[in-house]
Parts: C-alpha cells; structure tokens; sequence
C-alpha cells in the first residue's frame, strides 16, 4: 500500500511537473529525459494536464511542487525504500524484495530524483543539499529562485501582466476623466428631459392603474358571485337530497331507472357502488376508501354520469370538499377516542348503507 501510493503521489507530481512544462507561461523548465516507464505514465494522463490560467497559478504550483520535497513523510519513504532495496536475508542472503516489487521502488526512486533535480534546479538549489541543510535551502528558496531562469520568468511575465494591468487602469481612469466632462455638459439638458417622460409616465400609469384596479375589481367580484352562485347551487342541491338508508335506496332506484336500457352498464354501476360501501365498511380506519375523487374517469364512467349515481353518495353521508386541492366526495370519520358515540352512529349508518345497497343489486 505504502509503495503504491508514493507511486500515485510521484505519477501526480509528474503530471504537475509536464503541465508546467507545457503551460502557455513560458517557464522554461527543461524537458524531462524520462524513461519508457514514466512516459508512458505521461501518456495516459494527457486528459489530467492543468490549463493554468495565470503566471501567478504556475508559480504557485512550482512552489507546491518544491515544497513536496521538503516533506519529511515522502523523504521518509524514500530513505526508507533505497535502504530496504539494498537490504538482504541474513540467512539466504537473496534481497528483501522481489524481482518485481525491486523493479518498482527502482522505478519509484528513479522519478524521485529526476523530480526533485529538476524542480530544485527551477528554485536554482543544488541537489547535493543534504537532509540537515533542508531547513536552510527552504528559508533561502525566494532569494536563489529568483536567480533561475524559471522563476525570473514566471516573475518576469507576473511583473509584465501587472503592469498591462496599471496601463490599462490609468488609461481607464483618463477616459473616466473625459466621460465625466462630457457627462457633466449634458446632465442638465437629460435631467429636464428625462423629468418632462417621467412626468407623462407617472400619469399614463396612474391612469392605467386606475383602470386596471377597476377591471380587477369588477372580475373579483363577478368570481365571488359566480362562486357564491356555485356553492349554493350545491348547497340546494345537497339539502334537496334525503340522507339516510331510504335516500340511498331511492337515489338507487333513480340509477337503475335511468340505466334499465342498458343491463351491463346496470350492473357495472351496482356492484361499483358495492365495491365503495364494502371497503369502507371492512376497512373504516382506511382514508383512501373515503375518499372518491368526484372528476375520476373510472367514477364518472361507472357511477357519475347516471342519474343518482352522485346523489347516492350525498345520500349516504359523503361530504362535497376538497382534500389535498383535489375535490372528492368524502365519507369523515368520527374520532374514535374523544367521540365513541359519534362514531358508533356513522359506522352503523355506514352498515345500513350498505345492506341497502346490497338489496338493490
């Protein structure tokens, strides 16, 4: 595990390293001389590149890359795998790694150092830099960098771009200057005029707002008395309605008349309403058997559209509201807990119901 992730952190580090390389900034990083092994890690990772936008990001990534080698983890490991390379079994003498685990910590060692010679060369530091004189080469990293061609002309393009960037901001501010003579000679006359629109504006939207709040008026009031004329229109129709196990069996005997033509659909109709009447009354506690929505294809096609078909329903205590902005016919369940007796007369009602509607099938 140990191997195969510094291989993973070298291969990165590699990719870093050839982006940099190839970045559109100018570096000046020499190519890497690298081994079939290591190119061929190059070659499929070319979708893994970095773009860097911006002098400044290359320089920023230069140094992240620099400063990997500073750390004691990945130095660590590398001691750590050149000792256990050279190391061998006391008794048989053979290496302490295979002949293929050997070839990858050679592999591993080998992009170790071709990074770090290079990287430390872009910063202008010797190779040579023991591990005790880490400390030092890291506090003197900004003062011999700036010696190296890499990072003078990552420095140099960073300068550069600042500098387009003051240029083109005092030009800006120069051209602010002259805008703001020429907005001062025409502030007045725009002011008057733009007081004369805004003065014909505000009238024309009073005037349309007036107009508009009368129209909006005057529909909500026609809506609340069309809905006013609706809702009683329901309301007699529900309170002409007998309720009860006798309205149930009259309003029946209404759908039957009015389906008598068509034996079928008769029977359709009846053993529909059998099916409501039983569920409900097998299952009270289940709200989707209460439940009929009153624009439901099936319902409509079944019982709806017959003469007593809907009156059926109003007969037997169902409800006209709407429950999650649905309109439904809707047997309430009293609450069994804080209303026994409530809820005793609907059960019992529900099975009288149901008995009549059983007879008339």
């Amino acid at each position: 595990m140990e191997l195969r992730n510094t291989e993973q952190e070298l291969n990165d580090m590699l990719i870093v390293y050839e982006s940099l390389y190839r970045c559109d900034h100018q570096t000046g990083l020499p190519a890497l001389e690298l081994p079939p092994v290591h190119q061929q890690v190059l070659d499929a990772n070319t979708t893994s590149f970095t773009t860097f936008a911006t002098p400044e990001d290359a320089l920023q990534a230069l140094q992240s890359l620099h400063a990997k080698f500073f750390s004691s983890d990945l130095e660590t490991r590398r001691k750590k795998f050149e000792q256990r390379l050279a190391d061998k079994d006391p008794i048989t003498g053979a290496p302490r790694y295979g002949e293929k685990t050997a070839t990858r910590v050679q592999n591993v060692l080998e992009l170790h150092g071709l990074l770090k010679q290079a990287t430390w060369a872009a910063f202008g530091l010797e190779l040579e830099t023991e591990e005790g004189d880490n400390e030092d080469a890291v506090n003197n990293i900004t003062g011999a960098g700036a010696n190296s061609s890499v990072v003078a002309n990552l420095q140099s393009a960073i300068e550069a771009k600042q500098e387009a960037t003051r240029q083109a901001e005092l030009k800006k501010q120069q051209q602010a200057k002259a805008a703001e003579a020429e907005r001062l000679a025409q502030e007045e006359r725009q002011r008057q005029e733009e007081e004369r629109q805004r003065q014909e504006a505000e009238e024309a939207r009073r005037q349309e707002e007036a107009e508009l709040n009368r129209a909006a008026n005057e529909a909500r009031e026609a809506t609340r008395r069309a809905q006013e004329a609706a809702a009683q229109a329901e309301q007699d129709w529900i309170n002409s309605i007998p309720k009860g196990p006798g309205g149930v069996r009259t309003q029946i005997q209404i759908l039957k008349d009015d389906t008598q033509d068509d034996p079928a659909t008769q029977k359709t109709a009846l053993a529909s309403l059998l099916t409501i009447f039983t569920q409900i009354a097998q299952h009270p506690e289940e709200i989707n058997f209460r439940r009929i929505r009153r624009d439901h294809p099936q319902f409509h096609q079944d019982i709806g559209r017959f003469k007593g078909g809907r009156e059926v329903l109003i007969a037997a205590g169902f409800q006209l509201t709407t429950l999650d902005d649905v309109p439904v016919f809707f047997s309430k369940e009293p609450d069994l807990e804080s209303d026994m007796d409530g809820w005793s007369l609907w059960f019992d009602n529900l099975k009288a119901n149901l008995e009549v509607v059983k007879e008339m099938q």
